[in-house]
């Protein structure tokens, strides 16, 4: 997806607290709903999402376990 803005914060706080230790850290983030237009997502498109990360995130964890 291209021009995207996030508008969340909790990963920023995640990120600086593990830079901070030395420590390794990643986050994605899904988009689901244009907030400026709606804020409800379509269930399709959240189903879809949440698959979406969950192999993005499957994909990242076997690649670091290797």
């Amino acid at each position: 997806m291209r021009n995207s803005c996030n508008y969340e914060m909790e990963s920023a706080t995640l990120l600086t607290m593990c830079a901070s230790q030395g420590l390794s850290a990643g986050m994605i983030a899904g988009v689901i709903v244009n907030r400026t237009q709606q804020e409800t997502p379509d269930e399709t498109l959240l189903r879809q999402t949440e698959g979406n990360v969950l192999g993005i995130v499957v994909d990242a964890a076997r690649r670091l376990l290797n």
